[in-house]
């Protein structure tokens, strides 16, 4: 069959049946699904002759921006396999995408944030441990290496405290990041939940893997929970970090003091506090609780 006029669209299936010959079903539609998704409505229309570096790095910018650099690593790696199959079949000659530039996620402060709007979204939407993940990280401020290894043992349930004194951090358990311990309020939504969430576990650490033990970094949550879930739903990841900066912003947009978000975050002092969140300082307003601020 003389496929030398086909597009893209035209001949994906039958490289996509190639590629995922020896794959697990399930895997196999979830590439799918990225393919028709990410790939085939930019360069569907486009005869597989026609594919060039330039145009293909246009399109990988563009993903880039929309869903990030994982995202297009994955889907630049499974045009890679189909126009690989393009050349076995005497298409082209060349994989244009081999000649494309290596991108990077874009630098950046890192103190973008989600706004209320989407948090609600994100929070309504969310389930078990990513939904209790997100909820502590956002009503707390705390790092996420300080989260997953965050105990119920390390909780006051009658001063509705958390004292944080640990931190996972490549791949072992050590101090926190300033090297000293903090106590620091719960908000009472999150408060409740933490409650429930006791009920129904028997482990002292709040957020276990599959084998009953803590996360040894937060890679693989990001990667097989938050980002998915989150182009799931149609909100752009924006970092998990950001939900840590979310959490300032809100509470001092709400008229918490300064030396208590400093307190909460785990800064040795309120300059570092006020370097990064200067701009959303109020003063002269009577300090409001976290439980009005941070109620989800």
């Amino acid at each position: 069959m003389d496929y030398k006029n086909y597009t893209l669209k035209e001949f994906y299936q039958m490289a996509m049946s190639e590629v995922n010959y020896s794959v697990r079903r399930e895997t196999a539609r979830d590439r799918v699904r990225r393919v028709e998704k990410h790939i085939i409505p930019y360069l569907g229309n486009v005869r597989l002759t026609d594919l060039t570096a330039l145009r293909l790095e246009r399109w990988q910018i563009d993903l880039l921006r929309l869903r990030g650099i994982d995202q297009v690593r994955r889907c630049k790696n499974l045009l890679k396999n189909i126009l690989n199959r393009a050349i076995v079949h005497g298409i082209i000659d060349n994989n244009p995408i081999e000649a494309t530039a290596q991108l990077r996620e874009p630098k950046s402060d890192g103190r973008e944030i989600y706004t209320r709007e989407e948090l609600e979204q994100i929070l309504y939407n969310s389930t078990g441990q990513l939904h209790l993940f997100i909820l502590t990280m956002v009503s707390l401020g705390v790092r996420s290496g300080e989260i997953i290894v965050l105990r119920f043992s390390d909780i006051d349930w009658g001063a509705r405290t958390i004292k944080v004194q640990r931190a996972m951090r490549k791949g072992e358990i050590k101090a926190t990041k300033t090297g000293t311990w903090r106590t620091i309020d719960i908000p009472i939504g999150l408060f409740n939940k933490l409650l429930e969430h006791r009920a129904s576990h028997s482990e002292d650490y709040i957020f276990i893997n599959q084998n009953g033990t803590p996360y040894r970094d937060t890679t693989y949550f990001l990667r097989r929970h938050f980002k998915p879930f989150l182009e799931r739903i149609g909100v752009k990841y924006k970092s998990l970090y950001s939900l840590r900066h979310t959490y300032a912003t809100m509470s001092l947009q709400g008229g918490q003091s300064i030396n208590y978000v400093a307190k909460q975050l785990g800064h040795r002092d309120t300059r570092t506090t006020q370097e990064y969140y200067i701009k959303y300082l109020r003063n002269n307003e009577d300090l409001e609780r976290a439980d009005r601020i941070l109620s989800f």
